[in-house]
Formats: structure tokens, sequence, C-alpha cells
């Protein structure tokens, strides 16, 4: 069996769905086995030491970030004790976990106000500037967006309402989130021009083909019904393209990544909607109970219709009032529950580990026995 089909399999063992997650995990996989010199196909095999190599695959992550490391290594472990259980007991594991620092980001990032944004947009045209007011007024992901299907987006309501499938969200959840009357202009200007832009963008790719047959085969789908019918990496292009142009491209001294990226319209939306509870709610992060939960649509729009203001970029002037204590406050509430989570998490693996040991105490017929004696006399 290839390894890519054994990755396959554990991928469906393990009901791992979700596109981005089985990519990281598969690269983590992949350079686990480059970096011990095996093939997974035979790794189990060969009486290898699993404690002496997955700390290896660890110390070679050094120059990776916080959260890199340990989405590598939960994909490694996960491999492990899926084809083989025995490994869930590695003490490696605990060592690993003690040194891991929390999943924060190693480079250092740039805070977007409007003027910012307005400095950027200026290098768009017609598609990137539809996707980046969509996403800074809404608060999406970038791999939210590229999968949104017309009949998601319903721009005649007041607000205009979008509604994220549960099977394009991260955390696999449907939210509702809304756009300014801006993005909705912006929206309506690239709605006009998408299917002609679809259909160069088909004849590019078919030219290139031609002229160089090895390309990979063609991967714009004339029949593509998203509103953005590319990948995340089209747009990530886009984006560095306009941070470059209006000389936002300073780098991390560290990691050589762009402190302006396409996530910074995420966090544009959460600072500046002016009401943390709010944007919280709408971002999808359900950590912790909002007042929102409650609300129907009707409500959440009347809400958001309060602030969206403060997510224009061409229009009105944001109103903060009280808005820099709200994030002071959800920050210091979310580090103490991820906190709590950790602590909860080592306690259940805690008790699995004593509960394997237990079972395997009582599968012990010498064990049996002496405990029969024992009962005996105290008879």
């Amino acid at each position: 069996m290839k390894t890519n089909d054994i990755i396959d399999k554990f991928f469906d063992k393990k009901l791992i769905t979700a596109p981005r997650t089985k990519e990281s995990y598969r690269r983590g996989i992949t350079l686990f086995f480059e970096t011990i010199n095996e093939k997974p196909e035979t790794y189990f095999n060969n009486g290898n030491d699993y404690e002496e190599d997955a700390g290896k695959f660890y110390l070679s992550l050094e120059k990776c970030s916080p959260l890199t490391i340990r989405t590598y290594i939960n994909a490694i472990k996960q491999f492990m004790t899926a084809m083989d259980k025995t490994t869930r007991q590695l003490e490696v594991w605990n060592t690993i976990s003690s040194r891991l620092r929390g999943a924060d980001r190693v480079s250092e990032e740039i805070a977007l106000d409007q003027q910012d944004l307005r400095n950027i947009l200026q290098y768009s045209n017609i598609c990137s500037k539809a996707i980046c007011m969509m996403m800074a007024s809404s608060g999406c992901r970038i791999g939210e967006i590229v999968q949104l299907l017309p009949e998601d987006i319903h721009e005649d309501e007041k607000p205009a309402r979008i509604v994220f499938r549960a099977e394009i969200t991260k955390k696999k959840r449907m939210r509702t989130s809304f756009i300014t009357h801006e993005a909705v202009s912006a929206y309506k200007a690239w709605k006009r021009v998408r299917d002609e832009w679809l259909l160069n963008a088909v004849n590019r790719a078919t030219c290139s083909i031609e002229k160089n047959p090895k390309m990979k085969k063609l991967n714009k789908n004339p029949n593509d019904m998203r509103v953005f019918p590319m990948t995340t990496v089209n747009v990530r292009v886009m984006w560095d393209t306009m941070v470059r142009k209006a000389g936002y491209d300073e780098r991390d001294a560290k990691t050589q990544r762009l402190k302006v990226h396409p996530h910074s319209l995420r966090k544009f939306f959460r600072s500046y909607l002016g009401n943390v509870d709010l944007a919280e709610h709408l971002l999808g992060h359900r950590g912790y109970l909002s007042t929102y939960r409650a609300y129907n649509e009707k409500g959440l729009a009347k809400a958001y219709e309060k602030y969206m203001g403060n997510v224009s970029i061409f229009e009105l002037q944001p109103d903060l009032t009280d808005v820099n204590e709200q994030l002071k406050e959800k920050d210091e509430e979310i580090f103490y529950m991820k906190k709590e989570m950790k602590v909860l998490m080592e306690r259940q693996e805690r008790l699995e580990m004593l509960g394997n040991q237990f079972t395997k105490i009582l599968g012990d017929g010498d064990v049996q026995k002496l405990i029969r004696q024992k009962l005996k006399k105290l008879a």
C-alpha cells in the first residue's frame, strides 16, 4: 500500500474530513517519515523505537511556529495510535506536551484600521475589492468566502445577510453574518463581470496547458457555481500584491512572513465593530455564552445594523466607545477558559492511562489468581 493510501485510510478511520486539517496532517505525517528516513508501510513492522523517533521529529521542528508544531505532533500521535494502540502510552507525548508553548503565532502582526484598508484597496480590482470588503464587514475566513454560493448571500435584505453553511466553516457549525451597504455594492459590481472573468480564466488555463502539456490538468471549471471561483492561494496572491503596492509589505524578521495578511480583515472586524459580544457571536466563537445566542436572524440583523458603520471602510467613521475595555475583558475570559480546558484534557489523558493500566493488570492471570487467594483468606 502506498504512503498516500495509508494516510487516506487513517483519515477515514479517524473521521477526519476538513480539507485544511487533512492537508496539515498529511504534511506533518509525511515530514515525520522523511525526518526519520522510514516508510509508513513498513515502519510499524520493523521494531523501531517510537519514543526516540517522536522525540527526534519534535526537535526537528524547532524553527516552526508553536501552532504548526502542535498540529504536526498531534497528527503523528493520532496516526501512530491508529496504527499501533500501544503508542498511546509513550512517555514522549507528555514530555512534548509540557514543552510546547501555547498555540500563539510567532510572526508579528500589524493591526489595520479604516485608513490602512483604504490605502490597500486603492490597488484592488473589482474582484479583490469585493472579497476584501465582504471579509472585513462580515468577519469571515478566507477559506469560507471562496466557498460561498449565490444562494448563501441574501443581498436584498437590509442589512445583507450571509449564511455560512456548516460544511464550509472551520468548526463545522452553520452561522449567520452580515455585510455593509458598501460591501453589497462591491459584490454586485463583481457579479456583473464574474462570468466573463471565469471564462477568461478557463481560456488562459487551457492555453497554458496546450503550450506545456506537462502541466497539471485544468484547474478552472467553466461550470463552477461559487461566487468567487478560485482558491485561497489566488486570494492570497491578490492580497499580497495590493499590500506590496500600498507599501505594507513589511516582513517579520524571524519568519519572513508579511505582517499584514488576509486574516487581518477578520481581526479588523472584531476590533472595530464596536460590540465585542456581537462580534464574537458573528465570528462563530462559541467558547463563552454570548447574549446573542438567543437572537433570531431579525434580531441579529437589527443589532448589526446599529454598529455597521464601524466596519465600513469608505463611509461612516467608527464609534469605539468602551470597545477596548470589552476586548480586554473577553480576551482574559478566553485565556482562562483555554487554561481550564487544558487542565481538563490533561486529567482525561491521565484517567485513560490509569484505566488502560488497570485493565492490563486485571487481565493478568497470575494477578487474578493472587486476588482469589487473598479473598479466600479474608473469608
